[in-house]
């Protein structure tokens, strides 16, 4: 498929942020001009499956994490299902992340600053 729709993460907000907890959210839109399944991501160690359907020109918000990251994989990944061809489709949006080292009483942690997609890979049917 060489026409992925077009999907991003237009923000990731951390909520309820705490010493010793962090809830990081991303919200995700369709720009495209047709229906987008959000299937599945994974995130610091952390793997949903999901299902939220976007129209084109919505928007959902998803939590990608809860918790106090002790480590800071680079990359989070996001699984979308859509129509191709009179079938489904999958593919993947990999994203590149930053992040804020954080202490707490001595203890390590760290709190995503930024991120940016940086390759989608067709997943086939």
């Amino acid at each position: 498929m060489s026409n992925f729709p077009v999907v991003r993460v237009e923000r990731v907000d951390v909520r309820n942020e705490s010493a010793s907890k962090i809830d990081v959210w991303a919200r995700i839109k369709n720009d495209s001009d047709r229906q987008v399944k959000v299937v599945s991501w994974e995130y610091l160690g952390n793997m949903r499956n999901e299902s939220h359907t976007l129209n084109p020109g919505n928007t959902v918000d998803v939590m990608l994490y809860s918790g106090a990251p002790k480590n800071y994989p680079d990359q989070m990944y996001i699984r979308y299902e859509a129509e191709h061809d009179g079938g489904r489709h999958y593919f993947l949006a990999r994203h590149q992340a930053k992040f804020d080292e954080r202490y707490n009483n001595d203890t390590k942690w760290y709190r995503p600053s930024d991120w940016m997609e940086f390759q989608r890979v067709d997943r086939g049917n």
